[in-house]
């Protein structure tokens, strides 16, 4: 793209553009006018740099360069929308949020100023969150309930943050996932309480039946959003422990419940539920449902309706995503002391039974450590960086993984499963994993080996 010789005023470092200093700013408020007068009443922003200085700003610390241009644009969007008071703005990256990880100590990283502006903040595109999971999309949804949970730790309210978690399609920024487990990625986008419900992808991947349920699901929700107040529910997501939604009315609520774990867990309902239902749930096993708690299978959601919305009319079905939902056990685990680039483990299976083996990469505080072998299509593939060997008597024996896939965001973890038919119990079986990434990435290296009962 070329600077407009306008431009050249605010102009910084690498084709970037202050927005405190020259023309560039004002010109920008100009043509937001210009498409205003033409009927356009929706504008999205998107990759804001604050840190941009000019030349005449190289004697400047960095946070007074930050504040200069913030308050900059801040003004100006103020301005216009006092003249333009049907202007409506959405905020995308710029705008505060950690977004690169799901390391659960959350911290105040957005200014809620900017509500005073924008309708909603949108809180990341889908990444995997670093809760390892047999079902690879699950562990997408969990990334995208961290976000939500840490912007309204940082005094965003629910309804205005824009989760962008739903797509579908062929893409790399999706990792193709075409329209894997996309019932629940769609109703979780819903369940999270946001105003704003941003669909992307193609959505004539849907067969008349799926357009069908879509079109339920969604008008479900829309007058839930209209209707209740929602709520957040149980732990920061990131811990893996069982965390979800509240949409309240006083005719009834909906609960929306998801166990990231690898175990079956109990979570207590909220008192004085006189009727329910349960109205989705993912994966093969059936949840265990009372009037003071539920039993969540691992890495499964689960929706319950309360009093009115206990009824049948409200059923949403349920999605056999991934036979993740039968019970583990864990058997044994063990880290590397100091940082290292491979972990070896020699273990003797007992029982006959499918073995889950989890490999994790982090530092000493226990902080994720993302790799990442590029985008598609150049990409390098996931299980070719996190490289895992399972042997017994030097044959080598074969394994399932959810990582052959070019992922752009990282990930600090893989998954791989082992049926019980292709090893031998009461011999020794070797399992390792080597990171092999050209820069010699080293962390701590934990892994977790479970037994699916």
């Amino acid at each position: 793209m070329s600077m407009h010789p306008s431009w050249k005023s605010s102009k910084g470092n690498n084709q970037t553009l202050s927005l405190s200093k020259g023309n560039f700013l004002n010109y920008h408020i100009q043509t937001f006018q210009y498409w205003y007068n033409q009927g356009i009443r929706l504008f999205k922003l998107d990759f804001a740099l604050f840190n941009v200085a000019t030349s005449r700003q190289n004697n400047l610390e960095n946070n007074e360069i930050i504040k200069q241009n913030e308050d900059a644009l801040f003004n100006a969007l103020y301005k216009f929308k006092q003249k333009n008071k049907d202007a409506i703005f959405l905020a995308y990256n710029g705008f505060g949020g950690e977004m690169k990880d799901t390391y659960p100590h959350l911290k105040k990283t957005i200014q809620t100023k900017w509500l005073d502006i924008f309708e909603s903040l949108y809180s990341g595109d889908p990444r995997l969150s670093d809760i390892p999971c047999s079902n690879f999309w699950r562990s997408k949804d969990i990334y995208s309930d961290h976000m939500v949970n840490q912007f309204q730790y940082n005094d965003i309210p629910l309804k205005r943050i824009d989760n962008s978690s739903f797509m579908l399609g062929n893409t790399g920024t999706c990792y193709k996932r075409g329209k894997a487990a996309w019932k629940s990625t769609c109703l979780l986008s819903y369940a999270r309480g946001g105003w704003v419900n941003t669909i992307y992808g193609d959505l004539s991947l849907f067969n008349p039946e799926e357009r069908n349920w879509f079109s339920k699901a969604q008008s479900f929700w829309l007058n839930l959003q209209q209707n209740a107040t929602f709520y957040m529910l149980g732990d920061i997501p990131g811990i893996g422990n069982v965390y979800g939604y509240s949409a309240e009315t006083t005719h009834g609520k909906v609960i929306t419940l998801v166990n990231p774990s690898q175990t079956r867990k109990e979570f207590a309902l909220p008192r004085g539920i006189k009727k329910h239902l349960i109205l989705y749930y993912d994966n093969d096993g059936h949840p265990f449902l009372s009037n003071k708690k539920i039993k969540i299978h691992p890495e499964q959601m689960v929706i319950i309706g309360t009093e009115k919305f206990s009824s049948k009319n409200y059923s949403l079905g349920h999605d056999n995503v991934l036979n993740t939902s039968k019970q583990t056990r864990l058997l044994y685990r063990t880290s590397t002391k100091k940082y290292s680039n491979q972990l070896s483990i020699n273990y003797i299976p007992k029982n006959a039974k499918k073995l889950k083996i989890v490999f994790k990469l982090t530092d000493k505080q226990h902080h994720p450590i993302r790799l990442s072998g590029g985008s598609p299509p150049d990409g390098t593939f996931l299980n070719e960086i996190f490289q895992v060997k399972i042997s017994q008597k030097n044959r080598m024996i074969n394994y399932q993984t959810n990582s052959i896939k070019q992922i752009w965001s990282g990930m600090s973890w893989i998954l791989v499963e082992i049926d019980e038919n292709i090893y031998t119990t009461n011999i020794p079986m070797k399992i390792s994993l080597n990171i092999a990434k050209k820069n010699g990435v080293k962390g701590i290296i934990s892994c977790k080996l479970y037994e699916i009962n």
